[in-house]
């Protein structure tokens, strides 16, 4: 669970393209370090951006608030999907709250004209998805 601050989202992002590009480390406080592994093997990352409910008030585009669900997964793709593609892990998604076969179909026009624009073959990216409801 996250509180979808601004501190919050971007402190996740950050963290997860340390993780994709094998970056992160830490040192506990008695002193032992742990390392992301160099050898090429990274645990698979599933990304949850937020539901389509949500908003980012932090960004706008022509004036208006952008959903925060878009913001989430654009800003995570633009910066980890070629690296997610090239190690082997991804880009994969776990997208929420979607409440009927328009909201799945809207994010697979998201995924095809992410790919078309970075360049990677369609059908690259993966994702699971949660319907909220069944009728």
């Amino acid at each position: 669970s996250n509180a979808p601050t601004w501190e919050n989202n971007i402190s996740g992002q950050i963290n997860l393209k340390d993780a994709i590009h094998q970056r992160i480390s830490y040192t506990a406080p008695n002193g032992k370090q742990y390392n992301i592994r160099k050898d090429g093997k990274v645990a698979t990352l599933i990304v949850r951006p937020r539901g389509w409910h949500l908003d980012e008030k932090h960004v706008l585009i022509d004036g208006q608030i952008t959903s925060g669900s878009l913001f989430d997964f654009a800003l995570y793709f633009f910066h980890n999907a070629r690296k997610s593609v090239e190690i082997g892990i991804g880009p994969y998604f776990y997208v929420p709250k979607m409440e009927s076969h328009l909201e799945a179909r809207l994010w697979n026009d998201v995924f095809n004209q992410a790919q078309d624009y970075i360049g990677i073959p369609r059908g690259t990216i993966r994702a699971t998805a949660l319907i909220e409801t069944i009728l």
